[in-house]
């Protein structure tokens, strides 16, 4: 990834700044601890540099004062009317929430077709095993009536044959 030279101030000024809030957080949670004061640390800490031509002179052409109603990005429209900028941020706290609530559906669409899978694959294990209950009386009964016919058939031969 390749950044021009005032996009890597930007992510810089954001990195630092980013890091300052966690310290501030870290220093609330940790009382009597004072980041501020430490000299000494902040000498040996690791500076940020994205590119192999920085220029500490470049550093105060992106020094944006944001307090001052200035804007972090040039360009971005968001200066002293945020409202745009909030507009969208709420739109997009509804998309995420009707995405959660449309995830949340799926999950229970796809749980009751699990379900009425499971139920349908056990009520079609139990009529395999009705039909092949059937199946084997089917069987003994024709064979049964089969054998029975035959008794008839000779029954019958013989009444012929005495009647003859």
């Amino acid at each position: 990834m390749t950044l021009s030279h005032a996009s890597q101030m930007e992510m810089k000024n954001i990195v630092i700044s980013c890091e300052s809030r966690l310290e501030d957080f870290a220093g609330e949670q940790d009382v009597g601890t004072d980041f501020s004061d430490d000299e000494e640390d902040s000498d040996n800490e690791k500076e940020l540099v994205f590119g192999s031509n920085f220029d500490s002179s470049s550093m105060d052409e992106l020094m944006i004062d944001t307090d001052a109603g200035g804007m972090l990005f040039p360009g971005s429209g968001m200066g002293d009317n945020n409202e745009e900028f909030l507009e969208a941020i709420k739109e997009r706290d509804e998309l995420k929430k009707s995405l959660a609530d449309a995830r949340r559906d799926l999950a229970g669409l796809k749980n009751d077709q699990v379900y009425g899978a499971e139920e349908l694959e056990g009520t079609n294990k139990k009529l395999r095993t009705l039909a092949s209950d059937l199946q084997e009386r089917l069987s003994k009964s024709q064979s049964e009536l089969s054998a029975v016919e035959e008794n008839l058939t000779k029954t019958k031969r013989q009444l012929e044959d005495a009647s003859a």
